[in-house]
């Protein structure tokens, strides 16, 4: 059986599209856990009009994304766990190839494949291949993205290896989870098994605030102290990172923060601060 977990945060405009992928997917064998993380709009209504016995629904108070996830993941039972956001799509065949690809290469700990942006609701001809290994999220490849809509992974590793969400993370959780699965194996890459990937104005990692500024710092903390990535050996990754909430931080009018993370990225690697100011 496979576990889809979807947390749900006032996600009327989507969330119908979104269950209606899973419960049209070929491989049958699923149970979609679908947590409500205190949504205040029509989400709940829509997603109790589903009449399905895979659907397992729970309600929490408004606590973040990464807890919703956790919560889901502590209430799945499949051998194969799914996160999927409450705004991405499933294609039909996504859960089907990627049990069989992982079920062939048993020394993997999950699969991947392509990715199908969704812009303002119109469909990207190009395919993007997914991240499948920490160098691409090292590298700041930006081919990659981090979502973790993209993924099947072997939930009894998780499980087992007691790998959550970071609850004191938002956009950046998804990323940071995916360093955690890489301490003990790889992901397997299969072509042309995508997921749709909506992007649109009011989605989280798309909007600059205070929230996605805090969350960077967060990250940037936790990572440097978590021993996934050296501090010293990635210097650069680190440097970039410094860079990036610089700014935000001017953006955001943050100056004093600013000047703190742009030394800091000088310091780490005066190369990388350069190129990436150039590149304004």
């Amino acid at each position: 059986m496979v576990s889809v977990v979807i947390p749900c945060y006032n996600s009327e405009r989507f969330i119908s599209e979104t269950i209606q992928s899973v419960l049209n997917q070929t491989y049958k064998a699923l149970e979609v856990i679908i947590v409500d993380d205190g949504s205040t709009d029509g989400s709940p209504s829509i997603i109790t009009k589903f009449q399905d016995s895979r659907i397992k629904y729970i309600k929490q108070a408004n606590q973040g994304v990464s807890n919703a996830r956790n919560n889901g993941l502590k209430n799945s039972n499949g051998k194969y766990i799914v996160f999927l956001d409450s705004d991405d799509i499933l294609t039909p065949n996504f859960i089907a190839n990627r049990v069989e690809a992982l079920q062939k290469n048993t020394q993997f700990i999950g699969v991947c494949s392509n990715v199908v942006y969704l812009v303002n609701e119109e469909r990207e001809k190009s395919l993007v291949d997914n991240t499948y290994n920490a160098q691409h999220i090292i590298q700041f490849d930006e081919s990659k993205i981090t979502c973790p809509s993209g993924y099947l992974f072997d939930n009894e590793m998780i499980k087992n290896k007691n790998i959550q969400f970071n609850e004191k993370l938002s956009s950046s959780a998804d990323r940071y989870f995916l360093l955690k699965i890489f301490q003990y194996g790889l992901i397997y890459y299969i072509p042309d098994s995508p997921f749709i990937y909506r992007v649109y104005a009011e989605s989280m990692s798309h909007q600059i605030s205070n929230s996605l500024l805090n969350d960077h710092i967060v990250f940037f903390n936790i990572l440097k102290n978590s021993g996934y990535i050296s501090y010293k050996k990635y210097s650069n990754y680190f440097s970039r990172l410094a860079y990036t909430i610089a700014a935000t931080s001017f953006y955001l009018a943050k100056y004093m923060t600013f000047l703190h993370f742009l030394f800091l990225s000088f310091r780490l690697s005066p190369a990388t601060l350069f190129k990436m100011a150039l590149k304004l």
